[in-house]
């Protein structure tokens, strides 16, 4: 099975080191093998594994982008982008509010 692309999320590790996620599998492994154990379980971190798995299901309910941006809000409820994603995470929303 191919990946499924995405654009990039980095994140910050348990040990400090970061990662940076760039397709639907490895970031729903992620999730599953090295989320935070306080934040696992959460309504965003569930919203995230299901749309991982719309996204891997491919049957056009799920995007890799939608995907995404639930892992970005459920990373970021658990404190782990990194400080340019989150720089990067505030500049898209900024223009995505411009846009409206």
């Amino acid at each position: 099975m191919a990946q499924i692309r995405m654009n990039p999320v980095m994140v910050c590790e348990d040990n400090g080191f970061m990662r940076t996620l760039a397709d639907v599998e490895g970031a729903a492994l992620f999730m599953l093998h090295q989320w935070p154990r306080r934040y696992r379980g959460t309504k965003l971190h569930i919203a995230a594994q299901l749309a991982a798995l719309a996204a891997m299901e491919g049957s056009g309910v799920g995007t890799p982008e939608e995907f995404r941006d639930a892992f970005i809000e459920a990373a970021g409820e658990a404190d782990i982008l990194t400080s340019i994603e989150k720089r990067r995470v505030a500049r898209i929303s900024q223009q995505r509010a411009v846009k409206r």
